[in-house]
């Protein structure tokens, strides 16, 4: 069984498949020419089913895990040399112990870890398989999470269907579930290189230095579990088998706990109550093609960040439009990162482009204007989500979201920057056969008296000079405003708004400072216009605009 190198990779949840040609269940692993095979029968005996009622058998010749009730974990590499293997090779679950025994099943979908590479030396070779029903009457795979654990010299069992000689072939399978137990080697530095192992995502075991112990050909992905049936890796690879001084390595699944709980969250067809939702709504600027965004993991902080969901710009998206994502996910910590490949951010002269990101009542809206957040040439920004599912929680970050205040990035940038005039910027897109249907005012709200009168600031009334841009868009912009409150008045003399997707009103905050846009206040599509829409917002005080 086993197969030779993976390890690390940074991409998103998609099967990498590679040319078809024969299953995993055929090849060799990686062999040193200079070191002849030892001609030594893996040791082991006739495993009992009913130990191990959670040990899936691959038909491509692998093993796996039921760890949820429609989810099977095994190993990335086994899918390297046949790109049809779900639709090709079923799975057995809840046999007897004997070879295809039990229900049988295809997988319907397979998700490779995101950090696994097949050309680099093998890591995180974890990969989930979902099963078309949910599994009842077995024992779920309990998962390891504690990345201290297993220790040295602890004894750790290892079962599958596997070859019980290296030199066997595929005839010689046996036909019934073998066992063998084997001590956890913590440091596998004696017996393979440095750049091949790395301690924080695979572990050895056997019984060094004679060998003749090991998992084989056949047992890939299959668990290795501790004494109480808590499965603590996976069968990753080696040389040979049970050869001396070549123990089998093993992939830690500590390392991808938090993986599989998003996987039962987001996968499978049957989630924990526990999980929670993310929305995204991403508005675009007039280059789709150029946005995208990430959802990183930060829960762990002993752990690289994992890229958990990543949208790529893409050239379907139309200009300027608005898309939703919705995700589900186990509570805990995350970022979003606001990628953009021109460098120039989303916003400004090419549209509004932003992301409002919301989990139950809290939400964050994130600038397309990158200059925000730092210098104007920046790649990507990242706005931290914590507590994402935790109720009850006041985080930084995060607020209310509705009506026509600014949103908790304003009060974020509030806290570091605190002025005591303002700046607003009304844009209004206007449809050409309508244009002069349309008249707005800007007010403030005179509260000295306790009676809310309206004071006003602007009156823009039909007139061949709006100075309309190639979009149709007119643009005013109002600086030096005291903090209070203000309200925005649009009126359509016809009643008829704009022609259906055509046009909006928008009012914008500007950063009085440097001029640039720092949230939005307001925003109605133009065919939602009505006789009259007023908008009210705050400018400094308790709105936590600025």
């Amino acid at each position: 069984m086993r197969v030779a190198s993976k390890s690390w990779l940074l991409l998103t949840l998609a099967f990498a498949w590679v040319a078809a040609g024969e299953t995993n269940g055929n090849l060799r692993r990686e062999s040193e020419q200079e070191e002849p095979p030892a001609s030594r029968i893996v040791g082991g005996s006739v495993a009992s089913a009913s130990n191990y009622p959670s040990h899936v058998q691959w038909a491509l010749g692998c093993g796996g895990s039921l760890f949820h009730d429609d989810l099977v974990l095994t190993a990335a590499h086994c899918f390297f040399n046949n790109k049809n293997v779900l639709k090709n090779y079923p799975l057995y679950v809840g046999g007897d112990g004997s070879s295809q025994s039990g229900t049988e099943l295809y997988a319907e979908a397979g998700y490779i870890h995101p950090l696994y590479d097949p050309s680099k030396a093998q890591a995180y070779d974890f990969a989930v398989l979902q099963l078309p029903q949910k599994i009842t009457g077995i024992e779920l795979m309990s998962i390891n999470s504690d990345r201290h654990y297993p220790v040295n010299g602890q004894p750790l069992t290892v079962m599958g269907f596997g070859l019980m000689d290296e030199h066997d072939g595929a005839r010689d399978a046996p036909g019934a579930m073998r066992e063998v137990t084997i001590p956890m080697i913590d440091n596998c530095l004696p017996y393979y290189s440095s750049n091949r192992i790395n301690d924080e995502i695979v572990f050895c075991a056997g019984d060094m230095p004679r060998g003749g112990k090991d998992a084989c050909r056949g047992d890939s992905g299959g668990p290795i579990v501790d004494a109480d049936g808590k499965q603590v890796g996976l069968v990753s690879w080696g040389i040979g088998c049970a050869r001396a001084n070549r123990p089998g390595v093993y992939a830690r699944v500590s390392t991808i706990a938090k993986w599989l709980e998003y996987l039962k969250c987001d996968v499978s067809m049957y989630p924990p109550e526990s999980c929670t939702r993310l929305d995204v709504n991403m508005t675009y600027d007039d280059y789709p093609e150029e946005t995208g965004f990430q959802i990183i993991d930060d829960s762990d902080p002993e752990q690289q960040q994992a890229v958990i969901f990543e949208v790529p710009g893409k050239m379907d998206i139309p200009p300027r439009a608005t898309i939703h994502y919705s995700y589900q996910l186990p509570i805990g910590n995350y970022s979003f990162v606001y990628e953009d490949a021109n460098l120039d951010g989303s916003c400004c002269s090419f549209g509004d482009g932003h992301a409002v990101i919301t989990n139950g009542g809290k939400g964050v809206n994130v600038s397309g204007d990158f200059s925000l957040y730092g210098s104007q040439q920046e790649e990507s920004i990242e706005m931290p989500l914590p507590n994402v599912g935790v109720p009850g929680t006041n985080n930084s970050g995060w607020g209310e979201l509705g009506g026509s205040t600014a949103t908790a990035l304003g009060q974020q940038q509030q806290q570091g920057n605190q002025q005591h005039v303002f700046g607003i910027q009304v844009v209004i897109m206007y449809d050409l056969d309508r244009v002069n249907d349309i008249t707005w005012q800007l007010f403030t709200v005179d509260n000295s008296a306790g009676a809310g009168e309206l004071v006003l600031l602007h009156n823009d009334a039909p007139s061949p000079n709006r100075g309309l841009d190639s979009y149709n868009r007119q643009s005013c912009v109002f600086q030096d405003l005291p903090a209070g409150s203000y309200e925005f008045h649009i009126e359509d003399a016809s009643g008829m708004g704009f022609a259906p997707g055509v046009g909006f009103a928008r009012v914008m905050l500007l950063d009085n400072t440097r001029g640039v846009l720092s949230g939005r206040l307001f925003h109605v599509a133009g065919d939602d216009i009505e006789p009259l829409t007023v908008a009210t917002f705050d400018l400094g005080g308790d709105s936590g605009t600025n």
